[in-house]
């Protein structure tokens, strides 16, 4: 569980989501897997950014060398770098205050299994 839910009252978090909220827009709240506590990231996305593209924008303010794969997770899985905001949001159980939480790693060496969003796995 995310460490910004355990931390945040509903009523917070929910009001945190109504100011990120747009008609095109998907609120997001991206955190360090590995980082009991640490930093939670707010962002209101368009449907239309791609895993890959949040994976980029994670790179650039989390720090991570260009050597080194940046995974994203939501709700424990791994997500298609194809995958749009958008269908993650509609798709994926969301947490009850209306945000998609998005944890990442800086990995030394990725797995070679991809998970599309939400369960649907492809062997590579």
């Amino acid at each position: 569980m995310s460490a910004y839910v355990l931390s945040t009252p509903l009523e917070a978090r929910v009001a945190k989501c109504a100011s990120l909220r747009a008609d095109s827009a998907v609120p997001v709240v991206v955190e360090d897997a590995l980082a009991r506590g640490g930093k939670a990231h707010f962002s209101a996305l368009a449907r239309d950014t791609t895993v890959a593209q949040l994976a980029a924008a994670v790179r650039a303010f989390g720090g991570v060398a260009a050597a080194r794969p940046v995974a994203l997770t939501v709700a424990g899985c791994s997500v298609s770098p194809a995958a749009t905001l958008g269908e993650l949001h509609d798709a994926c159980a969301r947490a009850d205050d209306g945000m998609l939480y998005v944890a990442y790693t800086a990995e030394k060496a990725m797995g070679g299994m991809a998970i599309t969003p939400c369960g649907c796995y492809t062997w590579k």
